[in-house]
């Protein structure tokens, strides 16, 4: 059935307008200020309500008391379920490190749950945040299953679920890591950089081969110094990297991600949660893969005192970005919206209301609670 949605503040051609939206068979097919209603499509009429593309979340472990690491279909559901709730309808289900079968594990759960309706956010692949990383800057990352670069073990994964891995991290001072991501560019597979003890010139060595992301900046890396730019002063400098930001207030100070705008501008900074399981739930313990943390006052850290993800919705931190960084929400919105679709490729398919992409479509009230969310034509929430 055709849906017709009417809003007097929906974000078109990146600013706010009144608009009307035609969605059949699960994609936008007309959009402006007055568009044709069939006979017996149904009307949402969703007043003043503030209509934007649905949140694109590259970087997000679980949510709702569910985890990637679970390796279950049935986590995977319940993280996609309870996802339209943050204002996010697509995501990439990201992996720790962890033993190469429990990796494996949860990648072909990835790869099953893809294609498939969840009745919440769509699977769009996998990310998987190791095992090819610094022990230096590990963070959260148990140290036991850190692992040298090997290739011929992607390969398998690739072979074994093809078009399941979308993105992989690396650590640029690895041994081989520009070969590699030269090697995941071939495969399709976005490269990105971080939990990295990196210099300046040895994550420039990966961008130049390809290289495209910064994972969570300033987090897990290098940091600028003036005489050693780092893997932070890389992530700053470099035009063709897109910076992923934890826009809490937590993981970066106000002051440093307004640098880091400064630098990249909006075009290359890509919102993130990087959330675990406790996400949407209240304060205790909880697992981040095999790492036991403690959440307290809304903040994830290990026994040991490092930030273990976060439990940011993505939707608040579009709102971060407005309240602390002083950005239009035009741009905030498309941070978490068209940012990661140029990043990941599927711009062409999402990240904007316009015709001929997905109808994957949110609405907000004054204070960032979502309202309404629709996942390729179907309301799911």
């Amino acid at each position: 059935m055709a849906v017709w949605i009417k809003s007097s503040n929906v974000l078109v051609g990146g600013r706010f307008a009144p608009a009307e939206i035609l969605v059949e068979q699960g994609r936008i097919v007309a959009v402006g200020k007055t568009v044709c209603r069939p006979a017996g499509c149904q009307a949402v009429d969703l007043g003043e309500k503030t209509v934007m593309p649905g949140l694109i979340d590259t970087h997000i472990h679980g949510f709702a008391g569910w985890d990637t690491m679970d390796c279950t279909e049935e986590a995977l559901m319940s993280i996609a379920r309870a996802l339209p709730k943050a204002g996010v309808t697509s995501f990439y289900p990201t992996t720790m490190t962890a033993s190469r079968e429990n990796i494996q594990s949860a990648l072909r759960c990835v790869a099953k749950v893809m294609g498939k309706p969840t009745g919440g956010a769509r699977v769009l692949g996998a990310f998987l945040e190791g095992p090819f990383i610094s022990a230096e800057h590990r963070g959260a990352q148990p140290l036991e299953s850190i692992v040298p670069i090997d290739l011929p073990w992607v390969e398998k994964l690739c072979a074994a679920y093809p078009g399941a891995l979308k993105k992989m991290i690396l650590a640029p001072e690895l041994p081989g890591a520009a070969e590699a991501v030269a090697f995941f560019k071939e495969k399709g597979i976005v490269a990105a950089l971080g939990h990295s003890s990196a210099t300046y010139n040895q994550a420039k060595g990966c961008v130049e081969a390809g290289a495209s992301v910064a994972v969570h900046t300033y987090n897990g890396m290098s940091s600028l110094h003036h005489r050693e730019p780092g893997m932070a002063g890389a992530a700053m400098h470099l035009n063709q990297l897109y910076a992923e930001l934890i826009c809490d207030g937590i993981h970066v100070h106000p002051a440093a991600m307004e640098v880091l705008l400064r630098c990249k501008g909006p075009e290359k900074l890509m919102l993130i949660s990087d959330c675990m399981r406790a996400g949407g739930m209240e304060d205790g313990e909880y697992m981040l893969g095999d790492t036991k943390t403690v959440v307290k006052n809304g903040i994830a850290c290990t026994e040991s005192g490092a930030l273990a993800g976060s439990t940011l919705r993505l939707i608040d931190g579009v709102k971060n970005a407005v309240s602390l960084l002083g950005l239009p929400l035009e741009q905030a919105a498309a941070m978490a919206s068209q940012v990661p679709a140029m990043a990941m490729g599927i711009y062409g398919e999402t990240g904007s209301i316009a015709p001929g992409k997905w109808a994957d479509i949110i609405a907000i009230d004054g204070e960032y609670q979502v309202e309404f969310a629709m996942v390729n034509g179907k309301s799911v929430l």
